[in-house]
């Protein structure tokens, strides 16, 4: 439900009112901060008042649907800038092949972020920090996106192929 909320709501005014590239960085690096807080919600079981299990449930509920948030206006914001560095009539291709590459990263990335977690797990008991190194991987991947879109892109790729071409 929040996720159609956003959205349809609240989506296209972001997409309208700020650009791209500043809000591919800002979600990126926000992205990248909600998913090293997620494993973080462990240690309220370590604070007496904390020490309960519907607060653990309503810090993940609200962790998660930052995580959902920020990762969908990424991928908006990914998919316009593929869609306007190509002329109109290679779309099609351009679309295909960003879309395969990301199911192919969506099918390993359980796969690889499974094994370090199951590795990290086994030895919580003794030191509790490994299970970090589960979102490590997803960590650093959003950081050097956030970099490489601030250096990287120009603000003007967030126009279309024809309007880029006037400028």
């Amino acid at each position: 439900v929040n996720l159609l909320v956003f959205t349809f709501y609240f989506q296209p005014y972001f997409l309208r009112t700020f650009q791209h590239r500043d809000m591919g960085v800002f979600n990126s690096i926000c992205l990248a901060i909600t998913i090293v807080l997620m494993p973080s919600i462990y240690w309220t079981t370590s604070v007496d008042f904390l020490n309960k299990s519907w607060i653990a449930l309503i810090f993940t509920f609200g962790c998660e649907t930052l995580m959902v948030i920020f990762a969908s206006i990424l991928f908006v914001v990914s998919m316009c800038f593929i869609n306007n560095s190509v002329p109109p009539q290679h779309c099609g291709k351009a679309n295909g092949l960003a879309q395969s590459m990301a199911s192919l990263v969506r099918a390993i990335g359980p796969i690889i972020t499974g094994f370090i977690w199951s590795e990290s797990v086994k030895y919580i008991s003794n030191a509790k920090y490994n299970v970090y190194w589960a979102y490590l991987p997803s960590f650093i991947g959003f950081i050097i996106m956030g970099f490489h879109m601030y250096c990287f892109i120009k603000p003007q790729y967030q126009f279309t192929w024809e309007k880029q071409l006037e400028m």
